[in-house]
């Protein structure tokens, strides 16, 4: 009889590690399960993060073509559009009218510069000063629009695309300013 209680004694204690064996066995095999779902969540989440850069970017390619068309569209539509009859100063040689433009040009850097600067006083100054000069010395539309596009192409050099949409939007409201304003010192003129 004591060496029955002695196997059985010996024998539980197998049958209990085996189980425990099999227990860890199953948690081991769960783990490696979880440890593949990881690897795969994160396999998924990278191709996802990936994408979202690539449409960012493609956005971003779209918005700045968008930007590019829109000048272009600018620029067409001032070279198609009718001169208006106003008074006319005296025509230009082509001598003084390239010093004439050269000059314009350079305070149109100014008043864009300034103005993406925040330098409003200065900028309404100057905007009033150039539209008046445009009109005195008979300069079209289509040159101020020329006089536009050289100063953002001069202006946008050396500058980060984050920053050159916000300079291009500025620039926007530049040239819708010298536009209004030469527009309104031509009725007057009339």
């Amino acid at each position: 009889m004591v060496t029955t209680k002695i196997k059985e004694k010996p024998l539980s204690q197998i049958k209990a590690l085996k189980r425990r064996i099999s227990e860890l066995e199953n948690m081991l095999s769960e783990r490696e399960k979880a440890k593949q779902i990881l690897i795969e969540t994160d396999r998924r989440l990278q191709e996802t993060t990936q994408e979202l850069y690539m449409a960012k970017e493609a956005l971003k390619r779209e918005e700045n073509e968008r930007l590019v068309a829109d000048q272009k569209r600018m620029v067409k539509q001032s070279e198609e559009e009718t001169p208006a009859k106003r008074k006319r100063g005296p025509k230009l040689t082509t001598e003084e009218e390239k010093k004439t433009l050269k000059e314009l040009q350079i305070k149109y850097n100014n008043l864009m510069e300034a103005h993406i600067g925040g330098h409003e006083n200065e900028t309404d100054i100057i905007v009033n000063e150039l539209s008046s000069s445009f009109i005195q010395k008979d300069i079209s539309t289509k040159k101020i629009i020329r006089l536009h596009l050289e100063s953002i192409k001069k202006l946008f050099d050396d500058v980060n695309e984050l920053e050159s949409r916000r300079k291009v939007f500025s620039a926007r409201t530049v040239l819708l300013m010298v536009m209004t304003r030469y527009a309104s010192l031509l009725r007057k003129n009339k």
